[in-house]
């Protein structure tokens, strides 16, 4: 029994004697992990020691990684050759930004000004021209072989209200701002000559039930301020691609009294070259047969056609107050995955239609390079806020590889050159 009661304390005093060495490494471990993390970044010693959150970080990203796209091998504008340019808007702080502009090169052959070409940036005060951010655009297409287009001659918004402006504060004649308009489109179309390929010449004219709008311009000059619009920059440039641009074209009402102005424009001598169909669409608007019947009408009046400034308004985490769209409280990025998906499966259904009706499509312009620089609030674009490219470019490419060329060339033969960026 004796001999029983030694053998088990020796075999205590050898298990305590390991458990305590193991403490004492263990602990010198320790010691230099500490040591260590002082110098290593906080996720680096988080990836050792992770807590609760840490691990519910790790899990949310492992399940948006899932849903998540690697960038392309292939860019957009390569994977669109043969069927139109692909364009996007980009404002001056986009270009001065290496990331974004570096995407915009990368995969786009078009580019448009979001708003350092309109009235209010270009002729603040009556005869004093601003040309430098409009000049800073065209400077960087001519570095990477993107075409430009102009946006916008003649508008109701952003116009300075000196151009409507006669003595003592009273709107002016008819006459002067018929001058005032002629002399603008002169001196910038004379500007950017032979460096702008297509102008939006005349912008959102129409109200939705096919009625004029009641602006300034049509006030002072009347109903013939848009076809006189075009004549003007017809006259300074004969050889630039002039388009009419407006939103909500899948409107019966608003295409349709469109359509019947430019038909009686264009009546003798053609002074509108194309229509440029204004994208802001969303999830489920157009439908495929309103977006379909939209570009065949418009296509029936043998114009050139634009997809222009294309977003989806996904408004999610936000709500229309009526004056723009707003944070809900408690919103927040948990569904990204899903939207992802969402717009991923809705911007190759649309370019589906795009590349079905592409023998009268020139280009499809995207209205900014990333969320972040969106007009809108949610996740319009292709680009995330960080700039992480989304599954819809993917899928984008996919559409467009798997189309067959358009049966005829889409580039006018006078501005060729103008519109391949060279």
């Amino acid at each position: 029994m004796k001999k029983m009661t030694v053998l088990i304390a020796v075999l205590c005093l050898g298990i305590a004697s390991s458990l305590f060495a193991a403490q004492t490494a263990a602990g010198n471990r320790s010691v230099t992990s500490t040591a260590s993390a002082k110098k290593a970044p906080a996720e680096a010693f988080s990836a050792t020691t992770p807590n609760t959150d840490e691990l519910r970080r790790r899990m949310e990203q492992r399940s948006s990684s899932a849903t998540s796209s690697k960038s392309s091998s292939k860019s957009l504008k390569d994977a669109a050759k043969g069927h139109f340019q692909m364009g996007v808007a980009l404002p001056s702080r986009a270009i001065s930004n290496k990331d974004t502009s570096a995407i915009a090169a990368k995969q786009f052959n078009r580019v448009v000004a979001e708003n350092e070409m309109k009235w209010d940036t270009i002729e603040p005060q009556e005869g004093k021209f601003n040309f430098g951010p409009g000049d800073k655009l065209v400077e960087f297409a001519r570095k990477n072989g993107m075409a430009v287009h102009g946006h916008v001659l003649v508008w109701h918004s952003q116009t300075p209200q000196w151009v409507f402006q006669g003595e003592n504060g009273q709107p002016c004649t008819r006459e002067l701002l018929l001058k005032r308009m002629k002399n603008h489109i002169n001196a910038v179309l004379a500007h950017y000559k032979g460096k702008v390929a297509t102008w939006d010449v005349v912008n959102e004219a129409f109200e939705d039930n096919g009625q004029l709008r009641n602006s300034q311009w049509r006030s002072i000059i009347g109903d013939d301020f848009i076809k006189i619009a075009f004549q003007y920059a017809r006259e300074a440039d004969p050889n630039i691609t002039l388009i009419y641009n407006d939103y909500s074209m899948p409107n019966n009402a608003k295409r349709a009294g469109i359509l019947k102005y430019i038909k009686e424009a264009n009546k003798g001598k053609k002074v509108i070259d194309g229509i440029g169909l204004q994208g802001h669409w969303d999830l489920n608007y157009p439908d495929v047969n309103q977006a379909e019947k939209t570009i065949t009408e418009c296509a029936g009046t043998g114009l050139r056609l634009f997809i222009s400034e294309l977003d989806l308004n996904t408004n999610r985490g936000f709500r229309n107050s009526g004056r723009g769209l707003e944070r809900v409280e408690g919103a927040n990025d948990a569904n990204i995955s899903d939207m992802n998906r969402a717009l991923r499966d809705r911007y190759a259904e649309i370019f589906k239609i795009f590349v079905k009706y592409q023998d009268s499509i020139d280009a499809v312009t995207v209205w900014g390079i990333a969320d972040n620089y969106s007009w809108i609030r949610g996740e319009p674009l292709l680009y995330d806020k960080d700039l992480k490219e989304k599954p819809a470019v993917k899928a984008i490419i996919d559409v467009l590889d798997k189309a067959p060329a358009a049966k005829k060339s889409t580039l006018r033969k006078s501005t060729s050159s103008l519109l391949s960026g060279k």
